[in-house]
Formats: structure tokens, C-alpha cells, sequence
């Protein structure tokens, strides 16, 4: 007859579930957990999630240069060689952001191109992108460009990118914003507050490159005295006086 034991006594599966309760966390676990620093995968999502900052500040063009403020444009130096960082690439585009002075505070840079305002939100908003470009034009090649805001008198406003003409005496501010197909990569500062001229132009200015002045001429708003392109090369010392005509659309 077999003689019970103790120690050969089997032991159920209840009496071993019973024997193996987890222990709950100490405070002091919960604590280091919950300070613990993020994953580097969601350190990398926070450091991207803001564009990275190019010291350049933009700048109006020269003051002898001809139709630098109208009443609805004006021109801008190229931002010549400030975007060669690594992180930009050939492929990312550089937006001009044309905002009220007093909405660049609320400025968002647009995470996705479906995001980026057209001139007809600019009522709305205070801001739009335009000027959309490359960092291939802007390389440091030694020729003066400039930049026309507003120039574009045939664009739909409700078009994205469309440079259309400013639809007042201002103040703007601008800044170049360069984005890829995941968001805003970079940015330059905004620029000073700019305001264009206000009023009817005046008559008596020269009529022909002779430079016979005549009031009795028709005067045109300085907006039309140039060619129909936002992308203009300035004349150099050498041109003649019908070639600088020509450049700039002087009648």
C-alpha cells in the first residue's frame, strides 16, 4: 500500500497561478519611467517638426533702381548662395512668404503643399506663398538679379503661387521658406516692413529716351513701366540708353 507523503503531493494549476502573481511596481519605478527621456525615434520627429534658420534677412533692391516701389509691386534683391546647407537639396522649393507686418506672429509654415495659401486667402490669413523657386536660381554667380513682388497681373489669385499684384499701400514683410514633400525644412528672417506708394504718378517724368519732358504725355501707374516678368536681370554700367529702356519697359 503506498504511503502518503507530503512532498509528492501535486500541485494544481490554480495553487501554481496563485504562486506566481506578478508584484506590482514600486513608486519608485513608476517614477523613472515616467521621467524617462523620449525614444530617439520621437526626439527625431520633435527636431523636425520646426524649420531650421538661415541668418539672412531680405532686402529691397538698390534705390536707383527703377520701379523698386509701385502701387503694387516691388522689388526685392535675389537671395544670392543662402541656401547651401546640406540639409536643403536641389529638389526642395523656396517659397517667398508675403505676410502683413502685423500677421507674421501668426505665421504657420504649411506642413504639406495642399497646405500653402494662394493670394485669395491673404484677406484672411495675412499671408501667402509665392515665388516659388529653386536653390539652382539662386546660386552665387556674381550677376545682379532681383525679384518682383506683385508683378503677375494675369494669375488667378486663387492659384498657389500666384504673384499676384498687392492689394495695397501695405505694410509687408517677407521671408524665403524652403519645404519638401514631408514640410518646411528652413527659413530665413523676416525683412523689414516695406510700404509702396500710394497716390496717382505724376506727370511730367520723360515721355522718350530723348528725355524731353511733356505734361501733356499720358502717365501710366508705375506698375506698368516694367517688363511682364518677375524675374529681372539689372542693367549694367555699359548699356545704352535704349537698352536700359528695353530692359526696364520704359516707353
Amino acid at each position: 500500500m503506498p504511503v502518503y507523503s507530503p512532498s509528492t503531493k501535486k500541485t494544481t494549476h490554480w495553487e501554481t497561478s496563485l504562486n506566481h502573481v506578478p508584484a506590482s511596481p514600486s513608486p519608485s519605478a513608476v517614477i523613472v519611467s515616467f521621467l524617462r527621456p523620449p525614444q530617439p525615434r520621437f526626439l527625431y520627429s520633435l527636431q523636425n517638426s520646426a524649420p531650421g534658420h538661415i541668418s539672412y534677412v531680405p532686402q529691397l533692391s538698390n534705390d536707383t533702381l527703377a520701379g523698386r516701389l509701385t502701387l503694387s509691386t516691388f522689388t526685392l534683391e535675389q537671395p544670392l548662395g543662402q541656401f547651401s546647407s546640406h540639409n536643403i537639396s536641389d529638389l526642395d522649393t523656396i517659397w517667398l512668404v508675403v505676410a502683413l507686418s502685423n500677421a507674421t506672429q501668426s505665421f504657420t509654415a504649411p506642413r504639406t503643399n495642399q497646405d500653402i495659401p494662394a493670394p485669395a486667402n491673404f484677406s484672411q490669413r495675412g499671408y501667402y506663398l509665392t515665388l516659388r523657386a529653386n536653390r539652382v536660381l539662386y546660386q552665387a554667380r556674381g550677376q545682379l538679379h532681383v525679384l518682383r513682388v506683385g508683378n503677375d497681373t494675369h494669375c488667378q489669385p486663387t492659384k498657389i503661387g500666384c504673384n499676384h499684384p498687392l492689394p495695397g499701400p501695405s505694410p509687408y514683410r517677407v521671408k524665403f521658406l524652403v519645404m519638401n514633400d514631408k514640410g518646411p525644412v528652413a527659413e530665413t528672417k523676416w525683412s523689414s516692413n516695406t510700404r509702396l506708394q500710394q497716390g496717382q504718378p505724376q506727370c511730367g517724368r520723360p515721355c522718350a529716351p530723348s528725355g524731353v519732358r511733356s505734361t501733356k504725355c499720358t502717365c501710366r501707374p508705375p506698375s506698368t513701366l516694367w517688363l511682364s516678368t518677375s524675374w529681372m536681370r539689372m542693367p549694367s554700367a555699359g548699356t545704352t540708353l535704349s537698352e536700359r529702356s528695353a530692359l526696364q519697359g520704359t516707353p
